[in-house]
């Protein structure tokens, strides 16, 4: 690794020679050439890692590729002194750079890697910095509501730990997020953050400051006020000898006095800037800076010279792309050659500033998804470090833990601290399972949602660059393939999907990973116009296991120069936890007559005519057997009653329900009729009253009696039970006698939930711990316990019944 660091320098140090002339490199060079040297003699080590950032705070403004270089160097030496620290900065460092460069998805994933160490650390300084750079990231792109979020987090931090220098740029950010939109507002803001600073301390934030503050005045056409500002910033950046701010500040000038009608000025202002921004190679400042006078000699007339400053300008402008800087050069080309009469290049150029506006707009299209794919990043940035968080409170407890082990003296408060900790883990179970719930339903919003700005991008776009159609983190599989049929492009979901690399798949054809029926659907989806998606679920034979997946087929096709590019994206849906959960069930799940075997009463399936096909009597099981007619169980004084109900529930295809006495053995008895689809039925026979007619009788009178005069009369405890059989009667023996027909653990669950709110009603501890603990087993899907359980469940009821006075 340190022959590698070394080798590096040695290239930089090259490049730095042969880029003397890039800009003023008196102290840069001088940096560099003690960096070399003392990684030379002494390898590796802070010193090398302080003189980086050095170099890369005289280099960001003029040249961010250097700076960039610089800062992968010092992510290097950082893994190697194993400073995650340093590292953490020098991921900011590339990020700034990258943001400079307007490379904005790499940016956003550097300071992400900073934002995800400094949490781990805890290092809330370096947090706040991390969540300012990934505000401006997004204020760079235009996405002001996230932005001015992330910043505002940022100068909450910076306030907590009373850092006035870090809060004042956070406010001289939010200042810049508005100051296209509110300049008031702006103004607010940077006032806000001057008031916070050091005046000595601070001098060269306060001049950036007081630039920003000329900005939005200028826009609000007080261009006397901004004119002020400007000069104060122009002294301090004076005496800092900042060549490429005091250049800024002359354009600024330039600007103003362009406003005021100030001709003369103005030309002076921005050829003294132009002079140090091409001494500097600042290749944007440039561009705009021979823009601007090109309007100037406009203005006054000298057309060929406005034309020859133009074009200077747009060299630049068109090997960068700067398209804002473009449209306004084409527009002045345009004018100048009208006046010119000219009128073939006028029309040219006008067309040509037509189409800069139209790949503005474009662009701005493209930076709104490009907003939905970074907060999708966000989202699972955010997700992550939520689970560092958590990992650390765990390690943090585990630690705390084992000292009590240590001392036995705290035996006592170490039960109760694992107590809580059990108490907390079951709490994040529970609030586990409602967010996935919820992440499974944001997953299918999301999907949709990406299918639908997917059609939109197509039918909209019509130039050869075409836009990502989801990120690389998004936490579904997606796969883009050719004409071919080769694999173009894939995901990291897609990838630990298959278990492949992404550079292993790209290049490869589709028949490789996909079985030839799948294959034949996405060549289908490309040649069949009627299939505008396919969907399709298939088996997957992947490194060491088979995987089921979902397959949602899309096909694409748009016009270049170079002619018609077809292909098309696949969406993947992992279904193996699935199915393997499917397989699970199916092969624990209770049988229909095992649940039939809890129920307490007698169950019969007959035909129309009373012949028993099967039979379930708990309290003569060997009758099973032996019983043929259901005249045999039903006297016959009630025989014709029954079955005139069968007949009114065959024809009515309804249930019916009749209650007939036994006077053998002193009971009443609930009939209750099903037809089912076969012209069979059930019969479900339960035991209304068990006791005598007289004690009956005797009772009941009783009861009225005492409804008749004050309820009070009845003693506080038989109260107590008749409260608490009138709610097992009414909520729980229903469920639990149709339980039979309910297969599924929500039921169930739901059955266990009521016997707990029971118990919680009337503070009964029994009914709370059987509830409890029948729904633990059934959220574990522990089969046989639930099976145990609900067997348990007659006795459980049976002193209430015992103990509660007959009453209708």
């Amino acid at each position: 690794m340190r022959k590698n660091i070394k080798l590096i320098s040695i290239i930089f140090f090259l490049i730095t020679l042969f880029n003397a002339n890039i800009y003023s490199q008196s102290r840069v060079e001088i940096l560099q050439e003690k960096l070399f040297t003392h990684i030379e003699k002494n390898g590796n080590d802070s010193i090398a890692l302080s003189l980086i950032k050095q170099i890369y705070l005289e280099t960001i403004e003029i040249d961010p590729s250097m700076a960039q270089q610089f800062a992968a160097m010092g992510q290097q030496i950082a893994i190697e002194l194993n400073d995650s620290i340093g590292l953490g900065v020098m991921y900011g460092y590339s990020g700034n750079a990258l943001l400079a460069k307007k490379t904005y998805f790499m940016a956003m994933e550097a300071h992400y890697s900073a934002y995800e160490i400094f949490t781990k650390f805890n290092d809330q300084k370096n947090l706040a910095n991390s969540l300012l750079n990934i505000g401006r990231t997004y204020l760079a792109q235009e996405i002001y509501s996230i932005s001015e979020d992330k910043i505002d987090k940022a100068k909450i931090i910076f306030d907590e730990l009373n850092y006035s220098k870090g809060k004042a740029n956070a406010l001289k950010y939010l200042g810049l997020a508005n100051i296209s939109l509110d300049e008031h507002l702006a103004l607010e803001y940077f006032e806000q953050a001057l008031e916070i600073l050091d005046d000595k301390k601070d001098e060269l934030i306060i001049a950036e400051i007081k630039i920003y503050i000329a900005q939005a005045n200028l826009q609000l056409l007080e261009l006397d006020v901004a004119i002020r500002f400007v000069n104060e910033a122009l002294t301090i950046f004076e005496t800092t000898e900042s060549e490429i701010k005091i250049a800024n500040a002359n354009f600024l000038f330039g600007e103003i006095y362009l406003e005021n009608d100030n001709i003369d000025k103005a030309k002076k202002k921005f050829k003294e800037a132009l002079s140090v921004f091409e001494k500097l190679n600042s290749l944007e400042k440039i561009s705009k800076t021979y823009q601007k006078l090109a309007e100037i000699y406009f203005i006054e007339g000298q057309f060929i010279k406005s034309i020859d400053y133009a074009n200077k300008g747009l060299i630049n402008a068109m090997d960068f792309n700067y398209l804002p800087i473009r449209r306004d050069i084409y527009f002045v080309l345009s004018n100048s050659y009208s006046e010119l009469k000219n009128y073939k290049k006028a029309f040219s150029n006008q067309k040509q500033y037509a189409q800069m506006i139209d790949s503005i707009n474009e662009n701005k299209k493209q930076s709104q998804f490009s907003g939905f794919q970074m907060d999708l990043e966000t989202q699972n940035k955010e997700k992550e470090i939520d689970l560092l968080k958590i990992q650390s409170e765990k390690d943090k407890l585990m630690s705390a833990k084992k000292q009590y082990k240590r001392n036995t003296i705290f035996v006592t408060v170490l039960a109760l601290m694992i107590l809580a900790f059990i108490v907390v883990l079951i709490i994040r179970f529970r609030e586990k399972n409602k967010s996935n719930k919820l992440l499974q339903d944001s997953n299918k919003q999301l999907k949709t949602e990406i299918e639908d700005r997917k059609l939109a991008q197509i039918e909209l776009q019509n130039s050869e660059e075409r836009y990502r159609l989801v990120f690389r983190k998004t936490p579904i599989g997606i796969m883009q393939f050719d004409a071919d049929l080769k694999i173009t492009d894939a995901n990291d979901k897609f990838s630990e999907i298959f278990n492949i690399s992404i550079d292993q798949m790209v290049g490869t054809e589709l028949n490789t990973i996909f079985d030839r029926n799948s294959v034949v659907g996405f060549n289908l989806a490309l040649t069949n116009k009627e299939a505008k998606i396919i969907k399709n679920d298939t088996e997957i034979i992947t490194k060491g296991q088979v995987i089921y997946i979902s397959l949602t087929i899309k096909p694409y096709s748009y016009n270049t120069e170079r002619g018609k590019i077809k292909g098309g994206v696949v969406i993947i849906e992992d279904l193996t936890e699935q199915k393997k959960a499917e397989k699970f069930y199916n092969k624990n799940i209770l049988k229909k007559q095992n649940l039939l075997n809890l129920y307490p009463g007698n169950l019969l399936h007959i035909k129309k005519k009373g012949d028993i096909i099967s039979a379930h009597i708990p309290d003569s099981p060997d009758t099973e057997h032996n019983i043929r007619h259901i005249n045999e169980l039903i006297p016959e004084s009630s025989s014709n009653k029954l079955f005139n109900e069968i007949d009114v529930a065959l024809n009515e295809k309804t249930e019916r329900k009749f209650i007939y006495k036994d006077s053998v053995a002193g009971t009443e008895n609930i009939v209750k009729i099903i037809p089912d689809s076969n012209n069979s039925l059930l019969i479900i026979l339960s035991e209304f009253y068990t006791l005598s007619q007289d004690k009956r009788k005797l009772e009941s009178t009783v009861i009225e009696d005492v409804i008749k005069t004050d309820r009070k009369v009845i003693p506080k405890k038989e109260q107590y039970y008749i409260e608490i059989y009138k709610d097992i009667e009414k909520d729980l023996f229903p469920v639990y006698q149709n339980i039979q027909k309910q297969l599924s653990f929500i039921v169930l669950r739901g059955f266990a939930e009521k016997i707990n709110s029971i118990g919680e009603k009337y503070n009964n501890r029994q009914l709370q711990d059987y509830g409890n603990k029948l729904l633990e087993n059934i959220v574990t899907f522990n089969v046989l316990k639930v099976n145990s359980i609900l067997s348990k469940f007659p006795s459980l009821i049976s002193e209430y019944i015992n103990q509660t006075p007959a009453y209708k």
